[in-house]
């Protein structure tokens, strides 16, 4: 049986982009591993020790804090192959909704736009600048007709410049922190289509 696991979670991490660890390269060199309970510790050639606790969802990888890794996330997390950074992104986006809207927040208390997208893409080890124009000088270029969920969308809201931030989630359709709450809104609507200004992939 821990054959058949070791081969299993040997495939997974093999196919799976561990965002955060400088290292990450080297990350999918041959590994030592053996069993412990319900946890595999895997020895690789960057001499640090990952935990890596099993569920059905997700693998969580934490730091043993007697071998630190050069990094600057310690609370990353594996997802199970075949589901896209991006959607994953999305996803995760989402189980915000209705979250209120609070200028300057950054928390589920209360977040506006830029704290939003900064919180969200935190949680998978990406850092985001903490204001909308910020954000644009990171990743590449999207074309509207290019769109894929997770990636960035930004907009003039006041004529000013970058002045709003959200996440696109797929059919035409993103979420955002905007004057209420955290909410879905359309691409194709008269107001946001008209805001419109630019859109980054973020990786």
């Amino acid at each position: 049986m821990l054959r058949k696991l070791i081969q299993s979670f040997t495939v997974i991490i093999s196919s799976t982009v561990l965002i955060g660890l400088s290292s990450a390269p080297s990350f999918a060199n041959q590994i030592t591993s053996k069993g412990q309970g319900n946890q595999l510790i895997i020895a690789s050639k960057i001499s640090a020790i990952h935990k890596f606790e099993f569920s059905s969802v997700h693998l969580s990888v934490k730091r043993d804090a007697a071998h630190p890794y050069s990094s600057a996330n310690h609370h990353m997390k594996a997802h199970v192959a075949n589901i896209p950074l991006g959607q994953q992104i999305a996803d995760f986006a989402q189980k915000y909704l209705n979250a209120p809207y609070v200028w300057g927040g950054s928390s589920p208390q209360g977040f506006d736009c830029s704290g939003f997208t900064k919180y969200i893409y935190s949680h998978f080890g990406i850092y985001l600048p903490r204001t909308a124009s910020g954000q644009t000088e990171l990743g590449t270029y999207v074309k509207e007709s290019n769109l894929q969920p997770g990636d960035l969308v930004f907009f003039d809201t006041d004529g000013s410049g970058i002045s709003h931030v959200g996440i696109y989630i797929g059919n035409g359709n993103f979420i955002s922190a905007a004057s209420v709450d955290v909410c879905i809104s359309s691409l194709n609507s008269g107001y946001w289509a008209s805001c419109y200004v630019t859109a980054r992939h973020i990786s």
